[in-house]
């Protein structure tokens, strides 16, 4: 008997009218998408998409940085692209293998970039990386990226944590 693929799907849009008291207007809308492919022997294949833009200048906080849940692994916080953007675009593949009780261990490759109003989002300019990593538990992340060589230690919960090496 084989497992079906599992699909998540989320879109966010959010909106700050001046007119209802806001101190800036904008909209911004995210969509993300993941399929997770079952193979044999429990080890599994998850291609990810996730794309943001922004419409209307927002204030600069508002603006879309590569860090929380857009971080790439392997990469420290905001490293790529510009600092704060109003367009983001992020792939990834990551393919897993059980480690008995304890968790999975997994591959991953992830490209990604952020680009500022009036530039044209091109393939080319996406930046990434590839590496190896450990699930433990579905609660703590340790992942190694082998591009600009850092470890990064996450948990879904508290946030990330990370280190140059």
């Amino acid at each position: 008997l084989r497992s079906l693929p599992q699909a998540e799907l989320a879109a966010s849009f959010d909106y700050s009218p001046a007119l209802l008291g806001s101190v800036s207007h904008f909209a911004r809308l995210r969509v993300s998408a993941t399929e997770h492919i079952p193979l044999p022997a429990r080890h599994v294949l998850s291609l990810g998409f996730k794309a943001g833009s922004i419409l209307r200048p927002p204030p600069f906080y508002e603006r879309i940085f590569l860090d929380g849940e857009y971080q790439l692994r392997g990469f420290e916080r905001r490293a790529i692209g510009p600092e704060g953007g109003t367009k983001m675009l992020s792939v990834d593949a990551t393919y897993s293998v059980p480690v008995g009780r304890v968790g999975r261990l997994y591959l991953f490759g992830e490209a990604a970039n952020v680009w500022v109003k009036g530039q044209d989002i091109k393939l080319r300019d996406l930046d990434g990386t590839f590496g190896v990593g450990v699930s433990l538990q579905n609660r703590i992340e340790l992942s190694f990226g082998f591009g600009p060589r850092s470890l990064i230690a996450r948990t879904p919960r508290i946030g990330g944590i990370s280190a140059g090496i």
